[in-house]
């Protein structure tokens, strides 16, 4: 039975870095705008990002200037479930808002998430050996969730094979748009200039693709030769302007 004393201690133990880290040779790393280097000052705390470290040899390195509210990294999971070994960088950003990242049941995991990428509410899960890719000038609209594994196994009651192994990276290449509460699952692969539609399922690689629509559960192709802007319509119809002026496909 869980010790709910042992418990609340340790999550609310804080190291000298001004965040719960119970482990060894843990490093948060602050990469200056100018791409200088340094580990976290004793006592500080980078604003609107809690982090929570049970394990050791976990590194994450955040890009400067980073603008977070109210987001978690959290690596390990209670005090009797530690994770080693997690790396996870996040370069520049605008908005990082009520994101959760989670590294747990597993070791070695890797998060790589590019500049100029914004996130809100997003729920990115890391367990077993995941490694997960986002790349630059991506747009999270609210409650997009990735899954870099399944953290169970399905299995032939026969012969004992193992069906839904993790063999590939996850990867959103430059500038997708990920709608509102699609999902991502393992294996996916997302080509750059792409959408993918509001509550649709991605369980397979478009690797080979760019510039596509794909919606639906699991999710398949739309639309092809297709981009996206950040403005809205009206930008572009009200002032007579056309976004192949600003957008290169």
């Amino acid at each position: 039975m869980l010790n709910i004393k042992k418990y609340l201690w340790n999550k609310n133990k804080k190291s000298n870095h001004g965040y719960r880290i119970i482990g060894a040779n843990n490093k948060i790393i602050i990469v200056e705008e100018d791409g200088t280097e340094q580990e976290l000052a004793p006592g500080n705390v980078l604003p609107g990002l809690e982090i929570l470290i049970y394990g050791s040899n976990n590194i994450i390195k955040i890009h400067k200037p980073f603008y977070s509210s109210n987001s978690t990294i959290q690596i390990g999971n209670f005090p009797d479930i530690h994770n080693d070994g997690a790396y996870i960088e996040i370069n520049s950003t605008s908005q990082f808002i009520s994101n959760k990242i989670l590294a747990a049941y597993g070791k070695n995991q890797k998060l790589y998430i590019g500049s100029g990428t914004t996130m809100r509410f997003a729920r990115i899960v890391m367990s077993e050996s995941s490694d997960i890719y986002i790349g630059n000038d991506c747009m999270f609209a609210n409650d997009v969730t990735i899954h870099g594994a399944d953290g169970h196994t399905i299995f032939d009651i026969n012969t004992g094979k193992i069906y839904n192994a993790t063999l590939h990276q996850v990867r959103i290449n430059n500038h997708c748009w990920l709608c509102s509460s699609c999902l991502i699952l393992k294996g996916a692969v997302i080509p750059k200039n792409s959408i993918v539609a509001a509550r649709s399922t991605v369980t397979k690689s478009f690797d080979g693709e760019e510039n596509i629509l794909i919606a639906g559960n699991p999710a398949v192709i739309k639309k092809r030769e297709i981009n996206w802007s950040i403005k809205a319509p009206s930008y572009y119809i009200d002032n007579s302007l056309s976004p192949l002026e600003e957008i290169s496909c």
